[in-house]
């Protein structure tokens, strides 16, 4: 069989380098160096046909994807069909994992992350897509269907960051919640209760 995907460019990987030009800073008060990938690709094919490459690090981060290329695509460039999910979501969960590879020693030393819940260049990441809660939810989907557990950890901090000390009708209007399914008196129940805890909170 003949496959019509149009290949796009490849997921960028740009150096990292201080803003004056000067390397990263060392030292154990210091970020955690960047990582230099190896320059093996996979090639990433949705099921509307958007085709790009990623780094083969990137590529393992997805659990699903790592079993993909154990299983039935090895080699040095394996090609895998990703279904079900929207292809601009599974490109942007992938360019997450790309960054997630090159700073693969600082989100994995807890003692750092402990300090901060989401790290700068991961709310510096998100920071596009932190005004659409659609956005938001489509890739804690796509995080979860391709088992990407550090994108459905970010997506779901950042949604219930959006989320915190909204009120109800707030919260109808972000998730266009038309219909509760309770009654008018239930309705004014719960927002004579919600104005109680916003007033000794």
């Amino acid at each position: 069989m003949t496959t019509t995907a149009s290949k796009e460019s490849e997921i960028a990987i740009a150096p990292e380098v201080a803003r004056d030009g000067a390397p990263p800073a060392s030292g154990p008060s210091a970020t955690p160096p960047v990582v230099a990938l190896s320059g093996k690709i996979a090639h990433i094919i949705c099921e509307d046909g958007t085709a790009f490459d990623v780094p083969i690090e990137a590529a393992r981060i997805s659990k699903v994807v790592k079993h993909m290329i154990e299983d039935i695509a090895p080699g040095d460039a394996p090609t895998i069909p990703i279904a079900a999910e929207p292809s601009r979501y599974v490109r942007i969960a992938f360019e997450y994992c790309a960054e997630l590879a090159r700073h693969r020693d600082e989100w994995t030393d807890w003692s750092r992350l402990a300090e901060s819940r989401v790290l700068d260049w991961q709310r510096e990441f998100i920071m596009p897509y932190y005004d659409s809660i659609e956005d938001l939810f489509h890739l804690l989907r796509v995080g979860t269907f391709l088992d990407i557990s550090q994108l459905v950890d970010l997506s779901a901090y950042i949604s219930a960051e959006r989320m915190r000390c909204k009120t109800y009708l707030e919260l109808r209007e972000m998730l266009h919640i038309t219909d509760t399914g309770f009654t008018p008196e239930q309705e004014a129940a719960i927002k004579v209760e919600q104005d109680n805890l916003f007033k000794t909170a």
